[in-house]
């Protein structure tokens, strides 16, 4: 098991256990969890000790299909004193390479809260929060598996078109295949019939569970869906957290969403 570190290095292993939560299976409850984790640390010069990052994956019902999700990104504290930080307080999102944090994507963090963070797919996503005064008032983490379901694809039909009612083949990407599908949402993107604005259909696995049919909705027309994956084991729940510097705990709430995608559902013939 890793802790933050005290060194400033920043390892790369994947912990597990409590100084470096996972967390994410039903998410509202998740979230509660971890910030209810959170343990009051000693005294300190530095603003981040005895405070926790969670980092949350926002739905992604609204998205463009193929769009990556966005994340919020909090500075949680039981102490006072912590939050707000500084007027001149920065959160820096990037890749991490080397040890080295690339990016330049920056939101300004006095409130110690950031909302609407873009998430590169499901790759690793490396954080810098720095307090605007020193350089040793920071803190650092590398998160990943935040959104596993964003590997998925429509295996057929690879026209993107499908009958009414007919059946959509879609991949589930391996560290989902413990999941369960839930339900698939339909929302109808045409403006010809403004009262309908799409519906439901219930998925099911195929064979071994590398992929799923989803049924296509009855009403003609395009269509962006995404598919609810769940699970009762909260150790599948998706989010890692691969570092943690400076921070008392860190944590990860990610989606096991499959999707969005579009389809367009034909007309049956006259």
């Amino acid at each position: 098991m890793a802790s933050p570190a005290t060194d400033g290095a920043v390892h790369q292993s994947r912990p597990t256990g409590v100084e470096a939560l996972t967390c994410g299976s039903a998410r509202a409850g998740a979230a509660l969890a971890c910030l209810a984790a959170l343990a009051v640390g000693g005294c300190s010069s530095s603003p981040f000790d005895s405070t926790l990052l969670l980092v949350q994956v926002n739905d992604a019902t609204a998205l463009p299909a193929g769009a990556s999700h966005t994340a919020g990104v909090t500075l949680a504290s039981q102490t006072d004193g912590h939050c707000p930080l500084s007027a001149g307080a920065v959160l820096t999102v990037g890749d991490q390479s080397g040890g080295v944090l690339v990016g330049d994507q920056s939101w300004p963090f006095g409130n110690c809260f950031a909302d609407g963070v873009p998430l590169a797919g499901n790759s690793d996503v490396a954080l810098k929060i720095w307090n605007g005064t020193n350089s040793a008032d920071e803190g650092q983490a590398v998160l990943g598996g935040l959104d596993p379901g964003f590997d998925a694809t429509i295996v057929s039909p690879l026209s993107g078109a499908v009958a009414a009612g007919g059946d959509i083949h879609v991949s589930v990407p391996e560290a989902l295949r413990n999941f369960q599908p839930l339900s698939a949402t339909f929302v109808y993107l045409g403006t010809d019939d403004p009262s309908y604005s799409g519906e439901d259909s219930a998925p099911a696995f195929e064979g071994s569970g590398s992929s799923m049919t989803v049924p296509a909705p009855a009403h003609a027309g395009k269509f962006r869906f995404s598919v609810l994956m769940n699970s009762s084991d909260p150790s599948l729940a998706p989010g890692v957290v691969v570092s943690c510097f400076g921070f008392a705990k860190c944590a990860a709430v990610g989606t096991s969403d499959i999707g969005p995608f579009e389809i367009t559902v034909l007309a049956p013939p006259p």
